[in-house]
């Protein structure tokens, strides 16, 4: 199978996320997916690997980069995924209310750098169009810059509401999929993502963002 629709059909099999908070480890394993196939993880050899919810190690979604994907399903119950961003060393899973990143702690980076150790990752994602609340955004792939970006606030005073910022891409991704929740101020500059504390970008970009002009200069 050529490379590209491996890719494409691996990310598409993933795309119908569940929640994946449950306590318990999955009793088949965990299956490690990049752009050229999977490898296999015992139950044991994926205990290191964080599938489920744990607030100290959560994280702000990082800038993008490349991804795998990694897939585990319960006996009796539906697949699970969540995505590995190895630059990062974080994970994206899915929770009840929405999507988390979370850190990977060293052991569970050890095991996985060794199990992707022999494939190729899936690339950043391609960005084919963005809207910021109606507005279709000019130069859609500018506006990945709005991942990362910005300092933490402890409150967005004088936001005055939210326009919810949509992403669509060739394949999905962890910064692209319809998961994503990010939002931009209808005043000031201000910015959440997945429900994550609250960020004050440049004043140019929200400003430029609410036109949906292209986020460069």
């Amino acid at each position: 199978m050529p490379k590209r629709t491996f890719a494409l059909l691996a990310l598409a099999t993933a795309f119908a996320l569940v929640p994946g908070g449950q306590a318990k480890r999955p009793l088949d394993g965990l299956d490690i997916c990049g752009s050229t196939g999977c490898v296999h993880l015992t139950t044991d050899e994926g205990l290191s690997v964080p599938i489920s919810f744990n607030r100290q190690n959560e994280v702000r979604a990082p800038a993008p980069s490349s991804f795998y994907l990694v897939r585990w399903h319960w006996p009796g119950g539906p697949n699970n995924s969540a995505y590995y961003a190895p630059a990062r060393k974080a994970m994206r899973i899915v929770v009840e209310d929405g999507v988390v990143w979370m850190e990977v702690e060293p052991e569970g980076v050890r095991t996985l750098s060794q199990a992707v150790s022999t494939l190729e990752p899936f690339e950043p994602p391609v960005v084919t169009r963005v809207t910021v609340g109606r507005r279709v955004a000019h130069r859609p792939t500018t506006y990945l810059r709005l991942f990362g970006a910005g300092r933490e606030v402890v409150w967005p005073s004088g936001a005055h509401g939210w326009l919810r910022i949509r992403f669509e891409s060739v394949a999905p991704s962890p910064w692209t999929d319809p998961a994503v929740r990010i939002y931009l101020s209808r005043r000031g500059s201000f910015l959440r993502v997945n429900d994550y504390p609250y960020f004050r970008l440049p004043p140019w970009v929200a400003t430029r963002a609410r036109r949906g002009l292209s986020l460069t200069r």
